[in-house]
């Protein structure tokens, strides 16, 4: 995946020496005989802060942009970066001699509320432009006919696959993709070996056992061969504030930690587990040419040291942040991140309130994240999108400073 951070390089000038990195791992991948399927966007996962798409593409409220349609404020940002990125990926085309056999549109956009065919075919449009006619592009969708109706491109020759874990036999999954799709490869793009976190939830993990079972039917089975690729293979992290968060319907906000495990075969640390040794076992089994055994000498696991007690000995009191802030503004109404073109971090708001009323109750309407309240700079509790609780605010005095 390509995370759309890009966007926002193009704007402040660092895109061609960020983009190496990302072309320094597909001459790496090749280099140890790996395909790659590479999905540039633009929104690329919701487990990526705005599935990968940068706040300034978002802009005010006042701005109202359709994010994943064809709304031209949002278009033009396509544009710039797919002008910047897929020419530079061009070479790395299987075709062209690189590693790239297949190329994303979007992602699970039939998950997604807007359903804009248009906006669909436009990106495939576009892609081709920059990328010619014969790289082979898919895109990826869960099973349900409400995700395979919005999801798909029906009329551009483009590959429909298929996202599902182990919990789900691939029978009926497969027999419902061929109704709106009746011919091409059965691929199954994102195999689920485990699933990603939520704050507040246990880790999740998925059983070897269970993972094995229904990939060897995939590998064995009587619908003919199907392709199968892992998600996630290897555990990952959301540096920084990168880390995305998940929705069913409003409020329920469910955030990603930092952690992206995801009880993957190899860890977030790169160690291998019982998981990743069941899985290759099965490999050796029913595609042995697949496996190489030398690679596999002197591999082992890094060795874990714990770091014992550690002293803080800097801290930043609350009463010492308006100090270190770097702008301060004053305004009338409440600004969003993106009306002051903050994209991470931490914003702090203030007002002086005359409260007649003991125990006032502060209401934020439709937090994004959360809010830690200070009532004269005493901690009074916080706000939180999830839970999108009013808040009480005990009265110390009638002219009080709320933060």
């Amino acid at each position: 995946m390509l995370h759309g951070m890009y966007m926002s390089l193009i704007q402040a000038n660092l895109t061609l020496r960020v983009m190496q990195t990302c072309f320094k791992f597909l001459e790496l991948a090749q280099s140890v005989g790996l395909h790659v399927n590479i999905r540039p966007g633009p929104y690329i996962c919701s487990e990526w802060d705005l599935g990968g798409i940068p706040y300034f593409v978002l802009g005010s409220p006042k701005d109202s942009v359709s994010l994943r349609t064809m709304d031209s404020k949002y278009i033009k940002h396509v544009e710039s970066y797919f002008k910047e990125l897929l020419p530079r990926l061009k070479p790395y085309l299987y075709e062209n001699g690189g590693p790239i056999i297949l190329l994303q549109i979007e992602n699970e956009y039939g998950s997604y509320k807007a359903c804009d065919h248009e906006y669909m075919d436009y990106l495939t449009r576009i892609t081709r432009h920059h990328l010619g006619d014969n790289v082979v592009l898919y895109t990826a969708d869960g099973w349900d006919m409400h995700h395979l109706a919005c999801g798909p491109i029906h009329n551009r020759d483009v590959l429909t696959t298929l996202n599902f874990g182990p919990n789900t036999k691939h029978h009926p999954a497969f027999h419902r993709l061929r109704s709106f799709q009746g011919h091409g490869p059965l691929v199954n793009s994102e195999f689920y070996p485990g699933w990603l976190d939520h704050w507040g939830e246990p880790h999740q993990c998925k059983t070897a056992e269970l993972v094995t079972s229904e990939f060897s039917s995939m590998l064995s089975s009587e619908m003919g061969k199907i392709f199968v690729n892992f998600y996630m293979f290897f555990g990952g992290t959301n540096f920084g504030f990168y880390n995305g968060a998940n929705m069913n319907n409003e409020p329920k906000y469910a955030p990603d930690p930092t952690s992206y495990d995801y009880d993957a075969p190899l860890t977030e640390c790169g160690d291998t587990t019982e998981k990743y040794y069941a899985i290759r076992q099965l490999i050796k089994k029913l595609r042995p040419q697949l496996i190489d055994e030398s690679i596999m000498v002197g591999i082992k696991n890094s060795t874990k040291k714990s770091y014992g007690k550690v002293k803080f000995s800097q801290m930043v009191r609350f009463t010492s942040l308006k100090n270190i802030a770097t702008k301060k503004l004053s305004k009338t109404s409440l600004l969003t991140f993106e009306d002051l073109q903050q994209d991470y971090g931490y914003v702090l708001y203030e007002k002086i309130v005359d409260n007649s009323e003991p125990n006032a109750l502060l209401d934020i309407q439709n937090p994004r994240d959360m809010a830690y309240v200070f009532a004269d700079d005493i901690y009074v509790g916080k706000i939180y999108r999830a839970e999108n609780e009013k808040l009480k605010v005990p009265t110390f005095k009638k002219i009080f400073t709320i933060s």
